[in-house]
Parts: C-alpha cells; structure tokens; sequence
C-alpha cells in the first residue's frame, strides 16, 4: 500500500478498537503484523472504548475529543446469545468455542 496514494499527507486515520487487540480472533502474528504495518502508514491505533459520536467529533472514554469530516463505523462478529450461552471451551483471546 502506498501511503501517499492513499492521502496520509491530507488524511487522519484513526482505529479506534477497545479491545486493544487488532483482529483478535486470529493468530497474535497477524495481529503483530497488522499493528506494524498501521504505524508504518501512519495509522493511529487506539484503545479506548468510544462514549459519545456527535456530528463532528467521537469522544473516547479517557476523554479525549477526536474531530472528524467522515467516520467509517465497523463492528466484530459476536456468537448469537444461544452459542454465547453454551458451557463450553473457549479460546482465551477471541472467546471462540473449541472444537
């Protein structure tokens, strides 16, 4: 990827995931690898919870105000309430049912 193509001379990016943990349900390697290659891009990985998104700014639990012109909002994929609720075991980190 190029990071000029892609405007980081004229664009914030911001990943704002409170997990802490980028793509936490697979292997910690791709998850070091993704972290690298964001910072090698100049993208700003946070880890705190958001409170509040108002029409130009996203407020994070710690405070902080973060301004923005356009907000792209992703959520992970959860087990339905009914696996959820299965006594089964369970991966430490993404909290998948073993098999």
């Amino acid at each position: 990827i190029n990071a000029e193509y892609m405007g980081a001379r004229y664009v914030r990016i911001t990943l704002l995931e409170p997990s802490g943990v980028l793509l936490g349900a697979f292997d910690e390697s791709l998850s070091a690898y993704t972290s690298r290659t964001f910072a090698a891009l100049g993208v700003e990985v946070r880890s705190e919870a958001v409170v509040e998104v108002t029409e130009t700014e996203i407020v994070l639990q710690d405070g902080t105000e973060i301004s923005y012109g356009l907000t792209v909002w992703g959520t992970g994929v959860v087990p339905g309430r009914l696996i959820g609720s299965l006594p089964a075991r369970r991966s430490e980190r993404s909290q998948r049912v073993l098999v």
